[in-house]
């Protein structure tokens, strides 16, 4: 069984916000592995919390492999 994290960790509904006892994923669940980082950024906007605010782009990130 594998935890769970969302990619913005702080507007995820992920692991630790599911039902007691149901946290983890398991194996037969996964289809696949994260390959790379499409977008980041630091901010989101305030008036739509789940968008990126363009001027917090993190540039160094974009594509960057993950491992």
């Amino acid at each position: 069984h594998y935890f769970v994290m969302g990619d913005n960790r702080d507007n995820s509904l992920d692991s630790r916000f599911w039902e007691r006892g149901k946290q983890f994923v398991p194996r037969e669940y996964l289809i696949g592995r994260a390959m790379f980082v499409w977008l980041s950024c630091e901010k989101m906007t305030p008036l739509l919390p789940f968008l990126c605010d363009p001027m917090s782009l993190r540039w160094d990130r974009f594509f960057h492999n993950v491992r």
